[in-house]
C-alpha cells in the first residue's frame, strides 16, 4: 500500500467522521485539483482510493449546496463528471487504458444511471456546440 492509498483512506475516514466540515465549498475547492491529478496515477490501487473519496463527495452533499458550476442549474455531480470527461480529453491514452475501469468503479460507488445521463447530455450539448 502507497503513502498516497492512505493518504486518501484517511481522507475518506474524514468524510465519514467529520462530513459537513469536509464538504463545505472551500475545502471541496482545494481538494478537487489534487483529485483529479491523483486520476492520472499509474498504481491502480491508488486511483481506486481517489475514485472512492469523490464518489463519498458526491453521495454525502446535498443538491442544495452544491451552487458550484457557472451553468444555471448545475450540480456537483454534473461539475465532477464534466472534470471526468475534460481529463479523458486532455489525456486520450488514459481514456484508451483506464476509462472503462474509472467509470465502471464511479458507477460502483454513485447512482449509475444519473452518472451515464449526465455524461451522456455533456457529450450532446458538446457536439451541438460544434
Amino acid at each position: 500500500m502507497t503513502l498516497r492509498t492512505v493518504c486518501l483512506q484517511w481522507m475518506w475516514k474524514l468524510l465519514d467522521k467529520s462530513k459537513d466540515s469536509m464538504l463545505r465549498r472551500y475545502t471541496l475547492d482545494r481538494l478537487f485539483d489534487p483529485m483529479f491529478e491523483i486520476l492520472r496515477h499509474t498504481d491502480d490501487e491508488v486511483v481506486m482510493a481517489a475514485l472512492e473519496v469523490l464518489a463519498r463527495i458526491l453521495d454525502g452533499r446535498i443538491r442544495d449546496q452544491d451552487n458550484f458550476a457557472p451553468k444555471e442549474g448545475a450540480d456537483l455531480f454534473f461539475v465532477v463528471s464534466n472534470r471526468l470527461l475534460e481529463l479523458f480529453r486532455r489525456e486520450r491514452k488514459m481514456l484508451d487504458v483506464k476509462g472503462s475501469l474509472l467509470i465502471r468503479h464511479l458507477c460502483k460507488h454513485l447512482d449509475a444511471r444519473r452518472f451515464y445521463i449526465t455524461i451522456a447530455r455533456a457529450i450532446e450539448a458538446e457536439s451541438t456546440d460544434l
